[in-house]
């Protein structure tokens, strides 16, 4: 026992006697911040400018200056700001409806057919343009194409609405919906 106390008060004036450094915050940072002005002192200005510091210079000059100086010119030098009508005119529209437009019309691009075609599809639904899927599947499947049951009449106007160059569509659209749509004139239709 006598052992571990005098080791224990050997390694305690050993710590007692032992000079503790100044650690304090003032002393560290002004040693710190000479250094730093020493290094940059010491600096390129080559090694100042890399590239990011050039992008970075660009990027602030752009959002800065040449952004404003821009929108001012869209919004000055072009008609973007003037004449604006809350509905477009038909003439000014990307999407301008036309019934002789193949793409516009029904909204089945590939279901354009022969108007015989979709004269004995209207004959044989009972003049229903638009039915349910499963009843428009069998009466379709089952016209089988014979175009005898139409009169003679309904054979005159599909020739004629062939030659006026209707469009006529028959089938399934791009929503799943079965159609017959022919389009012309008032009196063809």
């Amino acid at each position: 026992m006598r052992r571990i106390r005098d080791s224990l008060s050997k390694s305690w004036t050993n710590v007692q006697t032992k000079s503790v450094p100044d650690r304090s915050m003032s002393t560290w940072s002004a040693h710190y911040f000479a250094q730093q002005e020493q290094l940059k002192g010491q600096q390129k200005l080559s090694s100042k400018l890399r590239p990011a510091a050039i992008g970075t210079g660009i990027a602030v000059f752009g959002r800065i200056v040449l952004m404003p100086v821009m929108l001012l010119s869209v919004f000055g030098l072009t008609g973007y700001l003037s004449d604006g009508t809350f509905l477009i005119e038909c003439k000014d529209s990307y999407f301008a409806y036309s019934q002789m437009d193949l793409v516009m019309s029904g909204g089945c691009t590939p279901c354009h057919t022969y108007c015989k075609r979709v004269l004995l599809q209207m004959n044989t639904f009972d003049h229903e343009a638009l039915m349910s899927k499963p009843t428009f599947e069998d009466l379709y499947t089952a016209t089988s194409w014979d175009y005898s049951i139409l009169s003679n009449e309904a054979l005159a106007l599909a020739d004629r609405l062939e030659a006026s160059g209707a469009i006529c569509s028959g089938g399934v659209d791009e929503w799943g919906s079965p159609l017959s749509i022919i389009t012309g004139t008032a009196e063809e239709v």
